[in-house]
């Protein structure tokens, strides 16, 4: 299956590996089911908005929780009282529907962090942008690619 996701990991000439869905996926836990996969494995991407409407995307591995406060540590202190960006909002911003957004192929003026715990695991699945597919390939070529600053996002 090619996607915009695909398309732009051939392009980067990245190692990966397409794994197909029998169903749409749209969560962590039903990604773990149809992937067989360890929920440590699975990158979860959530996009939150302060309340001046400033975006930020944190992911993190699906077995852990994002700390809210932790995330605002990394922010430039006009970044005020986060919470969870709308699936309008998502799809507005990023291309991709709520469950499905990976960390690749963002909007260059979006902030990206990864929670460290990512760069941890030999390997990581994300979605390739579609529900019927996740993608798998290293934690480095995901950060090489994405630019997203490594820091700790969970306490």
């Amino acid at each position: 299956m090619k996607t915009r996701i695909t398309e732009y990991l051939d392009k980067n000439d990245v190692n990966y590996r397409v794994i197909l869905h029998s169903k749409p996926i749209y969560t962590v836990d039903m990604a773990v089911v149809e992937r067989n996969v360890p929920l440590d494995q699975v990158v979860k991407c959530i996009l939150l908005r302060d309340k001046k409407g400033q975006y930020v995307m944190v992911c993190a591995t699906g077995d852990v929780r994002i700390d809210l406060q932790a995330v605002r540590k990394y922010l430039p202190s006009q970044y005020k009282r986060m919470s969870f960006a709308n699936p309008a909002a998502i799809t507005d911003l990023t291309g991709f529907v709520k469950g499905s957004v990976p960390p690749l192929d963002l909007p260059s003026t979006l902030p990206l962090f990864f929670d460290e715990g990512i760069m941890q695991r030999p390997k990581v699945n994300i979605s390739s942008g579609h529900p019927l597919a996740g993608i798998e390939l290293s934690p480095q070529a995901l950060q090489r690619l994405s630019n997203a600053v490594v820091v700790a996002l969970t306490n």
